[in-house]
């Protein structure tokens, strides 16, 4: 019961912050409070990881895509509009990140490639649920970054994956 109105009062905060009423300048919310944002809305396996541009939210790509597919899947739906929701109650910029290790064929495109329209697919996802192009990034790494090596020390197949990096500094183009 008071993790539910922690929750609440939280959420009016952010809500207040991110329209720009409380303050011209915008208040990013830390990593770790966004942690505790993220973490009961989300299914329990993912992986969150506090880095110093922000917080990390690892998502199997198999949760959004099918195996080769550019567009989320519809399964995936849900678990997207929950991840807009919470955005859209923050103002903390986020980049979309996608790392993919196979390809659709050889003679088709590269991970470098698919991984780059997968994320950029993911943004328009995004844009359409009301999350401002000015706050969203997008890029595609491919398998030039797998996860054990790059950003956590955790053992685990999130090789293929989609991070959701929220930013707790200005962020500009």
């Amino acid at each position: 019961m008071h993790t539910n109105i922690f929750y609440i009062i939280l959420l009016i905060i952010c809500t207040i912050l991110s329209s720009g009423y409380y303050s011209s300048s915008v208040d990013y919310i830390q990593s770790e409070k966004l942690e505790h944002i993220f973490k009961p809305k989300l299914p329990d396996n993912v992986v969150y990881t506090v880095v110093p541009r922000g917080l990390i939210i690892s998502i199997n790509e198999n949760m959004i895509f099918n195996e080769f597919d550019i567009e989320p899947s519809k399964n995936s739906y849900g678990l997207l509009d929950t991840i807009a929701d919470l955005l859209n109650i923050i103002p903390n910029d986020v980049v979309i990140e996608n790392h993919t290790d196979f390809s659709l064929s050889d003679e088709q495109i590269s991970n470098w490639e698919l991984s780059n329209i997968r994320s950029s697919n993911l943004c328009n996802y995004f844009l359409k649920k009301n999350i401002s192009k000015e706050r969203i990034f997008d890029i595609g790494f491919g398998d030039s970054m797998p996860f054990k090596k790059n950003v956590s020390p955790i053992d685990i197949k999130l090789d293929n994956r989609v991070d959701f990096v929220i930013i707790n500094y200005e962020a500009t183009r």
